[in-house]
Protein backbone atom coordinates (compact mmCIF):
# COMPACT_ATOMS: atom_id res chain seq x y z
CA UNK A 1 0.00 0.00 0.00
CA UNK A 2 2.72 2.12 0.36
CA UNK A 3 4.34 1.89 -2.76
CA UNK A 4 0.89 2.74 -4.66
CA UNK A 5 0.22 5.71 -1.94
CA UNK A 6 -3.22 3.83 -0.87
CA UNK A 7 -4.83 5.59 2.06
CA UNK A 8 -6.70 3.40 3.86
CA UNK A 9 -9.63 3.75 6.04
CA UNK A 10 -10.76 1.09 8.14
CA UNK A 11 -14.24 1.46 10.60
CA UNK A 12 -14.52 -2.29 11.01
CA UNK A 13 -15.96 -2.95 14.24
CA UNK A 14 -15.31 -6.03 16.48
CA UNK A 15 -17.21 -8.99 14.85
CA UNK A 16 -18.02 -12.96 15.89
CA UNK A 17 -17.03 -15.64 13.28
CA UNK A 18 -18.66 -18.66 13.64
CA UNK A 19 -16.89 -21.32 11.74
CA UNK A 20 -12.82 -22.02 10.80
CA UNK A 21 -11.15 -18.64 12.39
CA UNK A 22 -8.07 -18.92 10.53
CA UNK A 23 -9.72 -19.98 7.36
CA UNK A 24 -11.67 -16.83 7.43
CA UNK A 25 -8.57 -15.08 8.30
CA UNK A 26 -6.86 -16.36 5.34
CA UNK A 27 -9.77 -15.01 2.83
CA UNK A 28 -9.90 -11.74 4.15
CA UNK A 29 -6.35 -11.43 3.69
CA UNK A 30 -6.41 -12.55 0.14
CA UNK A 31 -9.78 -9.92 -0.29
CA UNK A 32 -7.91 -7.32 0.61
CA UNK A 33 -4.58 -8.15 -1.39
CA UNK A 34 -6.83 -7.87 -3.82
CA UNK A 35 -8.15 -4.78 -3.75
CA UNK A 36 -4.78 -3.44 -3.01
CA UNK A 37 -3.76 -4.73 -6.56
CA UNK A 38 -6.62 -3.36 -8.11
CA UNK A 39 -6.65 -0.13 -6.89
CA UNK A 40 -5.08 2.30 -8.66
CA UNK A 41 -1.48 4.55 -7.29
CA UNK A 42 -3.37 7.05 -5.19
CA UNK A 43 -6.40 5.32 -4.37
CA UNK A 44 -8.44 4.87 -1.40
CA UNK A 45 -9.26 1.22 0.18
CA UNK A 46 -11.87 1.47 2.57
CA UNK A 47 -12.89 -1.19 4.93
CA UNK A 48 -16.52 -1.26 6.69
CA UNK A 49 -18.98 -3.48 8.71
CA UNK A 50 -22.46 -4.06 9.63
CA UNK A 51 -24.68 -6.11 11.60
CA UNK A 52 -26.88 -8.47 9.28
CA UNK A 53 -29.93 -10.88 9.58
CA UNK A 54 -28.67 -12.55 6.87
CA UNK A 55 -27.16 -15.97 8.61
CA UNK A 56 -28.93 -16.35 11.75
CA UNK A 57 -27.84 -19.61 13.68
CA UNK A 58 -29.58 -22.24 15.49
Amino acid sequence: MDIKEITLVNDAKDFTVRGDEDRTAEDFGKIIKNCIEHTQNGGRLEIHTQTTTIFNSV
